[in-house]
C-alpha cells in the first residue's frame, strides 16, 4: 500500500499551520491512503462522527489544550470492522505515522467512541 503520497504529507503540514483541525485518511481498494475528510470545525464531536462504527481509518487531530497545541494520531478500528480490515490497517499504521510529518503526535488506539473521546485524548495528552 501506498502511504505518505504527497496529498496526505501535505495536508498534514495544512494541518499544522492551523488550516485544518482534523484530517481523515482512508484505505482505498486495499492499496491507496487518501484524505477522506479535512475539517476546520473545533468540535471533537463533529471529527468523532466522521469515524465509521463498522470500518476502520486513521486520523490526526490538532487538540488545543489551552495551554499549548498537540497533534493526536489516532488509529480507529472498531469492534465491527472487519478482519481483513484491521489487519490492513494494524499493519500500515507505523508505515504511515512515520511517513507523515507529525513531530511529537501522541498515539491514540481506539476501539469504541470512549476512547477518542475528547477528555480520553487530553488526558493521554496531558500525560505526554
Amino acid at each position: 500500500m501506498t502511504t505518505g503520497d504527497d496529498a496526505s504529507y501535505n495536508a498534514c503540514n495544512d494541518l499544522k499551520r492551523g488550516q485544518y483541525t482534523y484530517l481523515i485518511f482512508k484505505v482505498r481498494d486495499e492499496k491507496e491512503l487518501v484524505v477522506e475528510a479535512a475539517g476546520t470545525d473545533s468540535d471533537h464531536e463533529a471529527f468523532v462522527s466522521y469515524l465509521p462504527q463498522d470500518d476502520c481509518r486513521y486520523a490526526v487531530y490538532n487538540h488545543d489544550t489551552g495551554e499549548r497545541k498537540k497533534l493526536a494520531f489516532s488509529t480507529w478500528s472498531p469492534d465491527a470492522a472487519t478482519a481483513r480490515s484491521k489487519a490492513i490497517y494494524a499493519g500500515t499504521a507505523n508505515n504511515l505515522r512515520n511517513s507523515l510529518p507529525l513531530g511529537s503526535a501522541v498515539t491514540i488506539q481506539g476501539t469504541d467512541y470512549d476512547e477518542v473521546s475528547r477528555e480520553a485524548v487530553l488526558e493521554k495528552i496531558n500525560r505526554s
